[in-house]
């Protein structure tokens, strides 16, 4: 078992995720809360997936009956004896026995109502950290749109649309979210700029001025880390210039590197002459100045920050750098050329510093801010662990995204990003979006759907014609064909399993990165086509 403040985290249960995300984001997934609101099969597949990967509380609504052309649709449905029964009463039932440490709950209603209930009642206490419209119409959907636009509360709304072989996933937030780039791939960057080399620790320089270079043999040189030969190097540099800048001194550096060695094959010493740019401050001072904007423009975008205690993290850090000139170093140190002794004294000298300046953060967070809303040293260390990884990820904000002059500019920006027009007909999956918002504006109009019906698809050409047209765009161009129109509208609103199974796979791992805060969520539009197993992001 691992364990963390008061929560035991099954281990042979959560290896996988544990390996992927850690302990701590795995308590985030159990502390959270999620609304699904559908009962299709595109909202099984993200209950399934939600459940199977520790989400703490779900809740689905929806008042649709299992009918018997329901059963076999899902692994879910498979049983006629689910006929007549509710929907979300019988998915709550049957996923409740596969993680016993998720809590589901459904409740009989349909979302309209529960939308309008939720948005009316200002006295409801109920916090979602994600709500999940699934195959939700647009007039419903546009409750919550205007009651967020109103209240600027920022749950994190997905709308999912699966139709056929074409399935949509679009993410809104109000404001600014701050997420980390966790790909295993960062690790080396990660710990090369948590030396923090650019203002090197007393302990460091003092292990490199225990070193004279002169009187070692030659063996012993070869294995010198890196870190003592830049922080000596920076010395010398110092004895003969006042100041150290990126623009001219990296070919001082490297000569003096060059120096210093003696062989050319000595790996160290070319580590050294690569890893020069560490000793440069521009990097720390670019990521003070980015986390000071991006704190500011959080502040002001929301009123109930969503990233409430990540903001008041990085702000601690930013005055840690403001008072010692660097920031946190990294606990870990990356791999380098080095013998045994001093690989083990280096690593003392981080990991000590390390803790004390998780302590000094600790200190600041609690002296400087009365709302530290239970914040604990684990969380501060797990965010300087990927600090140097920190996305900001601006999201369109809901009234605007409910804008339709807004998202009519948003639409052309992204056809614009085409070179060519035979690029945009052989590339592009925005056709289908076009399709799917007009088949969202026929519903609007008419209570339903559009059929595979003559009538009906010169409907849905005429509304595409009107969008292209207010937009200045060529309609013989950008209009989509009618065999691609009657390829989304022949299905009306039915659903075909492996789609539903892929829109929900995606959603639910966007979901787990929003409240996970590890991996960078989608930005804001995915449009997959199961015609030509093609899929593209799109900001929109």
């Amino acid at each position: 078992m691992s364990t963390i403040g008061d929560l035991d985290l099954n281990e042979n249960r959560y290896s996988r995720q544990l390996m992927l995300w850690g302990s701590l984001s795995q308590l985030y997934l159990k502390n959270a809360s999620v609304c699904i609101l559908g009962s299709c099969v595109v909202a099984i597949e993200v209950l399934i997936s939600l459940a199977f990967n520790g989400v703490g509380n779900i809740t689905i609504v929806d008042d649709s009956k299992i009918e018997q052309a329901d059963i076999g649709k899902s692994s879910i449905l498979y049983n006629k004896a689910f006929i007549n029964e509710y929907c979300v009463k019988a998915y709550v039932t049957e996923i409740s026995k596969a993680n016993i440490d998720t809590t589901l709950n459904f409740i009989i209603q349909s979302p309209e109502r529960f939308l309008l209930e939720l948005c009316e009642d200002s006295n409801r206490h109920d916090f979602y950290n994600v709500i999940v419209l699934c195959n939700i119409p647009l007039h419903i959907s546009s409750i919550l749109f205007e009651y967020l636009r109103n209240t600027k509360k920022d749950y994190f709304i997905v709308v999912l649309t699966s139709v056929g072989f074409v399935g949509m996933v679009r993410i809104f937030m109000n404001g600014i979210y701050l997420s980390f780039d966790s790909d295993l791939s960062r690790q080396l960057s990660i710990r090369l700029k948590g030396l923090q080399l650019h203002r090197p620790l007393d302990e460091l320089v003092n292990l490199s001025n225990e070193i004279e270079m002169s009187d070692l043999d030659d063996l012993t040189r070869k294995h010198i880390p890196f870190p003592i030969i830049l922080v000596k190097a920076k010395q010398i540099y110092e004895e003969i210039y006042t100041s150290i800048y990126e623009e001219n001194s990296s070919q001082i550096l490297k000569q003096i590197i060059e120096k210093l060695c003696r062989f050319s094959n000595e790996i160290n010493f070319q580590e050294a002459i690569q890893n020069i740019n560490l000793l440069f401050s521009s990097d720390s001072s670019a990521l003070y100045d980015e986390l000071n904007h991006v704190l500011l423009e959080s502040n002001k975008n929301v009123t109930l920050s969503y990233n409430r205690k990540l903001s008041l993290i990085l702000h601690a850090i930013n005055l840690f750098y403001k008072e010692y000139k660097r920031y946190p170093v990294c606990e870990k140190l990356p791999d380098m050329t080095s013998c045994t002794s001093l690989y083990l004294k280096l690593q003392s000298i981080y990991k000590d510093q390390f803790a004390k300046d998780i302590d000094i953060i600790y200190t600041l967070i609690c002296t400087k801010y009365q709302d530290i809303n239970q914040i604990t040293k684990y969380e501060i260390k797990d965010l300087c662990d990927h600090l140097y990884t920190f996305v900001p990820v601006k999201y369109n904000n809901i009234y605007l995204s409910c804008d339709s002059n807004f998202n009519t500019l948003t639409f052309k920006n992204e056809l614009m990003e085409y070179d060519s027009v035979e690029n945009y007909k052989n590339q592009s999956l925005l056709a289908y979006y076009l399709i799917l918002e007009s088949r969202e504006l026929f519903n609007q109009k008419y209570g339903r759907y559009p059929k595979n019906s003559i009538e009906d698809l010169n409907e849905v050409i005429n509304i595409i014609v009107t969008y292209l047209d207010k937009i200045n765009l060529n309609i013989d161009i950008f209009c989509p064909n009618k065999d691609l129109i009657k390829q989304v509208i022949g299905f009306e609103t039915s659903q075909i399993q492996t789609t539903a199974c892929f829109i929900g796979a995606i959603a639910s791992q966007e979901i787990i990165k929003i409240i996970t805060n590890k991996f960078v969520p989608l930005n804001n539009t995915l449009i997959w086509s199961g015609v030509s197993c093609k899929c593209s992001a799109f900001k929109l």
